[in-house]
């Protein structure tokens, strides 16, 4: 049953991957996303439904055009199967209740169930993350309508939540969430504003902000963490291996989503032995 599920989502994950692909490309060349059907960069040919099966075409074409025989970019592939991941492995832990996810009184009242309603919000994060990551990859900004567009969605859910959880003020766990995003966020912002801009930009305190409203509390904690481990190694692995230097520009965007996953799936295993090393 799980492993029908769990395939069924990966589908749909890397469906999802290749219209994230289309999104971030377009949105980069000026495109519409909306309008207009999928060609060859390189040639400009229209694609065909047999070149736009997810993952399954890249093999078939043996990642060239079948036009123009031009290399199509291995980036396709891997966004694909990036998403098809996550959707599937999303699946699987909402299945078997692994995960320990915010806005529990919401997610009861949901039509659809609770696991339908979580796999909707992590899917639209997880989409919404990926198209971030591939644009500040690929130009180092941040697309702040969608970082503002999801911390508005997630203060609502947390408002929504926090007048339906009866409990004390100060023990109320979407408060707590809240005002950890907001530190995350400050933190961030005060990185950028003592480095002048230098350190990271404005957009990445913004996401970081965004981001940890989607995590119980206190995950968010770890989601920082990782993302800057994870960048440190990034960088010195650039640093010693492609010649960077302490002023050649990384993206961190990607880390803070990173460090988004690994909070969103691995925070209850990883908290108690990080806890009380902070």
């Amino acid at each position: 049953m799980y492993f029908f599920v769990a395939a069924a989502l990966f589908l749909l994950g890397a469906s999802l991957g290749s219209f994230i692909n289309v999104i971030a490309l377009r949105l980069l060349s000026g495109e519409s996303f909306l309008r207009g059907r999928s060609h060859c960069p390189a040639c400009g040919s229209v694609l065909s439904w047999r070149e736009l099966i997810p993952v399954v075409s890249f093999f078939v074409l043996r990642g060239r055009c079948r036009s123009c025989r031009a290399p199509i970019s291995f980036r396709y592939l891997l966004v694909e199967l990036a998403m098809g991941s996550y959707a599937a492995f999303l699946g699987a832990s909402l299945f078997s209740s692994r995960l320990a996810l915010p806005f529990p009184n919401f997610a009861a009242a949901f039509t659809g169930g609770e696991v339908f309603f979580y796999l909707l919000l992590y899917l639209a994060i997880g989409s919404l993350a990926l198209i971030l990551l591939l644009v500040d990859f690929d130009t180092k900004l941040i697309l702040t309508a969608l970082t503002r567009g999801m911390a508005l969605a997630g203060i609502i859910l947390i408002m929504a939540e926090f007048f339906s959880t009866p409990t004390e003020l100060l023990l109320s766990p979407p408060l707590l969430q809240a005002l950890l995003a907001a530190g995350i966020g400050l933190f961030f912002a005060g990185v950028w504003f003592f480095t002048s801009g230098r350190g990271m930009g404005l957009g990445d305190a913004e996401l970081a902000l965004a981001l940890s409203l989607f995590l119980l509390y206190p995950r968010a904690i770890l989601m920082l963490l990782a993302a800057f481990w994870a960048g440190a190694l990034w960088g010195i692995g650039l640093m010693v291996f492609a010649g960077y230097d302490k002023k050649s520009q990384i993206p961190f965007g990607p880390f803070i989503i990173l460090g988004f996953v690994v909070a969103l799936f691995w925070g209850s295993a990883l908290l108690p032995y990080l806890l009380p090393l902070i």
